[in-house]
């Protein structure tokens, strides 16, 4: 068996099936497909145990352990080369599965690989990330280096490693957790078209969090993953900022701060070599280049002190600047209602 398709589900009625025939619509035909039934309260049981596929089983969970542990129970059953996670609210385009399938068979040094996906409510808009190596793993202190719906895994990495879902994890942001014990002792690579398309809504599990309890907690985690001291709150703050989550308004001294904050993680980097040095330079510069679009609406000293601690302010940049300040300055004097 060449592969092994992990699907947990939960609650994905309305979905499932679009999602289940997309799969076995692959042009790549040699896989098996394990579906987990995470305690599902909804019809997705009997969309399961309808399909006649061959291909297919079913591992259907007495309690509700979440995705990770769902998906955990499909990788111990598997007997694939590679394991292909899919969503189960998701579409899979035909040449998903033989895409990265030859990618793998293609680098033996590689053990993950994923591809950028398209949104389902605007299918124009194309999600991203880095292709190499050295791009992806420099981004793994901010975020996933490869979205969990579009990874492929080698089996043997995983098992000669251990690495699995932990029973003691989070129920968000345990992708991003397997993603870093991954980093430590194999390659990855992501495919730049999309190769799924992905559903956004109150179905995912991430709707409706506390979003900055979820940061911190995997920024500490992410953090000390890597060798570094368990981070106090305000460096976490900080932190949040190169993801543009902003815990409250920024004002001229954390913006210094942030440049400082940046600074040390570069130098930290550059006598651990953790990650590749220039690719994760670059990607500490991409965050404090991108946090200049997120200060005009605080005021022109918070611009200024932006530019004071070397940011980079060219025409198109200026521009966006003044453009955003008037509307910012109009914005204020509109009388209320």
């Amino acid at each position: 068996m060449k592969a092994s398709v992990i699907l947990p589900v939960y609650n994905k009625a309305p979905w499932l099936q679009a999602c289940l025939d997309s799969i076995l619509a692959q042009d790549f035909r040699d896989f098996e497909l394990i579906a987990v039934d995470d305690a599902s309260t909804d019809d997705s049981p009997g969309i399961l145990q309808a399909c006649d596929d061959p291909r297919m089983r079913v591992i259907a969970l007495q309690h509700n352990v979440g995705p990770g542990l769902a998906a955990q129970h499909a990788m111990n059953a598997a007997s694939g080369e590679y394991l292909l996670r899919v969503d189960a609210d998701d579409i899979l385009l035909p040449e998903r599965f033989r895409r990265q399938v030859e990618l793998l068979e293609s680098d033996p040094a590689l053990g993950v690989c994923g591809s950028a996906l398209a949104l389902m409510h605007e299918p124009t808009v194309i999600r991203r990330l880095p292709v190499s190596h050295a791009d992806c793993t420099a981004g793994l202190l901010f975020g996933v280096a490869v979205y969990q719906p579009t990874m492929a895994l080698r089996r043997a990495v995983v098992q000669a490693h251990n690495i699995a879902y932990r029973a003691h994890w989070p129920r968000y942001g345990e992708d991003w957790m397997f993603q870093l014990e991954l980093a430590r002792v194999t390659r990855f690579a992501n495919i730049q078209e999309p190769l799924i398309i992905y559903r956004e809504g109150p179905q995912n599990i991430s709707h409706g969090r506390d979003r900055w309890a979820d940061l911190a907690f995997l920024f500490a985690h992410a953090l000390t993953t890597v060798g570094m001291e368990t981070p106090r709150d305000e460096q976490l703050e900080l932190h949040a900022m190169a993801v543009k989550f902003f815990r409250r308004d920024p004002d001229a001294a954390m913006v210094r701060d942030f440049k400082r904050y940046l600074d040390g993680l570069v130098s930290w980097n550059d006598a651990s070599s953790y990650f590749d040095q220039e690719a994760f330079r670059a990607r500490t510069d991409q965050a404090w280049h991108e946090l200049l679009y997120h200060l005009p609406h605080h005021g022109l000293g918070v611009v200024m002190s932006y530019m004071r601690a070397g940011g980079r302010m060219d025409a198109a940049r200026l521009y966006y600047v003044m453009r955003a300040l008037l509307s910012s300055s109009r914005e204020d004097q509109t009388p209320a209602a």
